[in-house]
């Protein structure tokens, strides 16, 4: 394959672990660099010994490197033109000092639904009933196709409560307030553009609500140009409750990985008890879907037995249930639980839940409270990024290099030059 065209990118940043601003200099249609990047020495200042033969070729190499990370960041034909599982390319550059062979793969196939996600969430998410409180919804698209798209329309519905919106409240992506009838709806125009590779926009409004005891829901989606709708999960609850003395926070490393790689994630979920009474706890249940398994053995802290597995249509989530049986949480103290799990993950973000459910001692009476009473919401943010590794040869010298493209430009994962013998 002979792919057309080279063109030259300034690099504002060392190699090694770093970012690249993949700006266009110039484009030459003769076929040739204008010259190789990250300030290496023009191809024709170069006596011709055998040494500075390899550093010319060598040269040749990393220009044919940096002209496949252009490729790759401002191309969506050339990413397109991959093929396989997962996909990749293999064309020729034509330079002063030889023909560069750059081969290009994918970590992972493209994301699924043209790469666009929304998250929606509630802060806080227990508010005390028979009490008017301010609630604030988060809106939160992201982009991980490799070319712009464009939100024309957000729509979010409360399901069997009546919360009043706050004039004036919206911020982020859009500061127009919703029209509303039985949903809130913003119609965005010009239409909102999130950027590619990763891109992401927030919006943000307010809301206030007076409930009796009990769980409701509220539900998002965005409509995309040319895509359609996409819905949010169904997460923005709120719990109107009494005691609010227990919180459950769930943390993970690592948070960024290259997608479609076998990674391991290390999970703690930490349960605090802020009130002077004990707490009776009954099991702590963590929801991961279907690309995540469980590492046996891996649990600590709380328990260190494994969890019930079992799977939930509804949620379309995996449920694992760690059994307390009763362990008491001492006033004014925290436990946490960790564990670890294995997935290679398509590209995108993606979240998990926690949840406990634990008795208040009140005297002779025991309050119990269910599932729903004590959750993180949408937590744990893991962002799965598909990085592209490229070789590059001309004549015995090789280039290899690693990287994630993202809104802003290439993070550099690794850069390593050499000559073969």
């Amino acid at each position: 394959m002979s792919w057309p065209g080279p063109g030259t990118a300034r690099a504002e940043s060392q190699r090694g672990i770093a970012v690249f601003s993949l700006a266009i200099i110039g484009l030459l249609f003769t076929g040739m660099m204008a010259g190789p990047l990250l300030g290496r020495t023009a191809l024709g200042l170069l006596a011709q010994t055998d040494e500075s033969l390899a550093a010319v070729t060598g040269a040749g190499a990393a220009s044919g490197a940096e002209y496949a990370l252009w490729l790759i960041g401002n191309d969506p034909d050339f990413l397109d033109s991959m093929t396989g599982s997962p996909p990749s390319a293999t064309f020729e550059l034509v330079l002063p000092t030889g023909t560069t062979t750059i081969t290009v793969t994918a970590s992972s196939n493209p994301p699924p639904d043209d790469g666009i996600a929304a998250t929606f969430n509630v802060s806080p998410s227990v508010a005390p009933p028979g009490a008017t409180s301010t609630l604030t919804y988060d809106m939160i698209v992201t982009n991980d196709d490799n070319v712009p798209h464009q939100i024309n329309r957000i729509e979010t519905k409360t399901w069997f409560w009546t919360p009043a919106y706050i004039p004036g409240s919206t911020t982020g992506f859009t500061t127009v307030d919703p029209s509303q009838g039985g949903f809130w709806r913003w119609d965005l125009s010009p239409p909102v553009e999130v950027p590619a590779f990763g891109g992401e926009v927030t919006m943000q409004y307010q809301v206030t609500g007076n409930e009796d005891w009990g769980t409701y829901w509220t539900t998002g989606s965005v409509r995309i140009v040319d895509v359609g709708t996409i819905d949010a999960p169904t997460t923005a609850r709120v719990r109107f409750m009494d005691l609010n003395t227990l919180t459950i926070e769930t943390s993970v490393t690592p948070t960024e990985v290259s997608a479609g790689l076998i990674e391991t994630f290390t999970y703690a979920i930490d349960v605090t008890n802020s009130g002077a009474d004990p707490l009776t706890m009954r099991w702590i249940r963590h929801y991961a879907d279907d690309q995540f398994t469980y590492t046996p053995g891996s649990s600590g802290g709380t328990t260190l037995s494994d969890p019930d597995v079992w799977w939930n249509p509804i949620t379309s989530r995996f449920t694992h249930e760690w059994s307390l049986g009763g362990l008491v949480l001492p006033g004014n103290s925290t436990t946490q639980l960790t564990f670890e799990m294995t997935a290679a993950l398509v590209p995108g973000i993606h979240t998990t839940r926690s949840s406990i459910k634990v008795e208040e001692d009140e005297g002779w009476i025991h309050k119990f409270f269910d599932l729903s009473s004590f959750e993180t919401g949408e937590a744990a943010p893991i962002t799965a990024r598909r990085s592209y590794t490229i070789t590059s040869i001309q004549g015995n010298a090789f280039v290899d290099v690693e990287a994630w493209l993202t809104a802003s430009g290439a993070d550099i994962l690794s850069w390593l030059e050499g000559v073969s013998p």
